[in-house]
């Protein structure tokens, strides 16, 4: 009997042990691939910010001979250039906070689907506080509102694969969102506002 109890002992740990080095292993898997994609992100900004001192190098030397009156077209054309490299430089910027590569039409999809503008922009009128809904301190507010989400309406409207990437995104526990019921919060907050 007590042989028969050990046996059944050490097999429980055993399948315990195998189940944790399975998930050690998956998540040292999407950690590796998070980090590829963090690396390729980075590439591609420092491209993006040699062009732009290479160009702010050139409109420098261009306002020198500008105050001598001469040039003033090209002085031009490089401002223009400069930027809407500057530009396409913020918009990648802000597209990383959501994991998301050059062209990615999905992700921008994914960020119309949950109320967030192109420029991710609500007037302040219309923000809500975040920090009412239970389990989003004023540290994740400022995560949520960085990558463009101010309202309960955005919120309540996460499905679950969205909610999982909004998550990731602003790198909370997986699953957090939907333990927490957020988006259940967020309607319920959102019909109380719109009630009142």
């Amino acid at each position: 009997m007590v042989l028969e109890l050990i046996f059944l002992a050490c097999s429980l740990i055993g399948a315990f042990a195998i189940g944790l080095a399975t998930g050690w292993l998956g998540l040292r898997k999407r950690l590796k691939h998070a980090q590829t994609r963090h690396a390729e992100s980075e590439v591609r900004a420092r491209g993006h910010q040699e062009q732009l001192d290479r160009l702010q190098g050139k409109i420098d030397a261009l306002e020198e001979r500008l105050g001598k009156a001469v040039d003033h077209e090209r002085y031009e054309t490089l401002l223009r250039q400069y930027r809407a490299l500057e530009a396409a430089q913020q918009a990648l910027e802000e597209r990383q906070w959501m994991g998301f590569q050059d062209n990615d039409q999905e992700g921008l999809r994914f960020m119309e689907s949950i109320g967030v503008s192109i420029t991710g922009e609500v007037p302040p009128e219309e923000c809500d506080d975040l920090t009412r809904v239970r389990g989003i301190s004023p540290y994740i507010e400022e995560r949520l509102n960085a990558i463009g989400i101010r309202t309960y309406d955005q919120l309540s409207r996460l499905d679950e694969g969205q909610a999982r990437r909004v998550n990731e995104a602003i790198e909370l526990l997986p699953g957090r969102i939907r333990r927490e019921r957020w988006v259940e919060q967020c309607s319920a907050l959102g019909l109380a506002r719109k009630g009142a």
